[in-house]
């Protein structure tokens, strides 16, 4: 089985991670796009009974990838992490990852995200524009 590479989002503040596919979203998924590893974890579905696209964990700090309710997370699918240095991972590898590297903070995405909800809508663009990377002015001749 190949190893699906999964991009990172975590929020401090709500204590959560979602790591998924490359140009997915969590968002408005149904609840059978979801397989339940326990309470705190679940796999995520590429439609209802589909393939893993990713894994969603709630209450990160506290949780217990060793607990035998989570063996689910050291068998199945596999997973490459670039943000976390991981190759062919697990699922528990990856919660057990984030804990030791982003449990204090949350990923820049979020954060952007965060200051963007923080402004009023004007001032949201204005922040999104101005912490755009410029572009080098190239010289001609």
């Amino acid at each position: 089985m190949k190893s699906l590479p999964l991009y990172v989002s975590r929020d401090h503040e709500h204590d959560w991670l979602v790591a998924l596919e490359f140009g997915r979203v969590l968002d408005g998924q149904p609840d059978d796009h979801f397989l339940p590893v326990d309470n705190n974890v679940a796999f995520v579905l590429d439609g209802s009974g589909g393939d893993v696209v990713g894994v969603w964990v709630d209450d990160l700090r506290d949780y217990d990838p060793a607990a035998p309710g989570s063996k689910a997370l050291w068998r199945g699918p596999r997973f490459d992490i670039p943000l976390l240095g991981l190759r062919d991972a697990y699922a528990g590898e990856l919660v057990l990852a984030a804990q030791a590297s982003l449990l204090t903070e949350s990923t820049i995405n979020r954060c952007y995200f965060d200051m963007a909800v923080r402004e009023e809508p004007d001032e949201a663009v204005k922040v999104k524009l101005e912490k755009q990377p410029r572009a080098s002015p190239r010289s001609s001749g």
